[in-house]
């Protein structure tokens, strides 16, 4: 009988430890924008909250600019997103997914720059995409 008592309770062990090591999916926001353009990042982290799978999103303020020569976006959050794209914007609004190891951002603020060139020149625009 205590043989089998220790079975059970290494069993319950066993499986508490599996099941902790896998962990429970939970996700997270950032948002924020500028003048001309509005950003989010949203990820559901699992795996002990190391990796992730997100999706970066843009959206021009208003109607997206006319005759765009060339457009960049940076984002020093996790994966250090960078799209470059010519011959104009697909449309008013970007959007990618990533997935990614080890990546979770500690911190609370995921820095983007937008830059683009159009007919009235080049502009650049800063802000942050911040935690709720």
């Amino acid at each position: 009988m205590k043989t089998g008592s220790a079975k059970a309770v290494l069993l319950a062990a066993a499986a508490a430890v599996l099941l902790a090591g896998c962990g429970e999916p939970r996700t997270i926001r950032y948002k924020g924008g500028g003048a001309s353009w509005e950003g989010s990042y949203q990820a559901d982290l699992v795996k002990n909250k190391k990796s992730q799978l997100g999706t970066y999103s843009f959206r021009y303020k208003g109607d997206a600019p006319k005759e765009v020569e060339a457009f960049s976006i940076t984002a020093d959050g996790p994966g250090h997103f960078y799209y470059h794209g010519s011959g104009g914007l697909p449309g008013p609004a970007l959007s990618s997914s990533m997935v990614c190891d080890d990546c979770t951002p500690a911190r609370n603020t995921i820095a983007v720059v937008m830059e683009w060139t159009d007919k009235d020149g080049k502009h650049q625009e800063s802000f942050e995409l911040k935690k709720p």
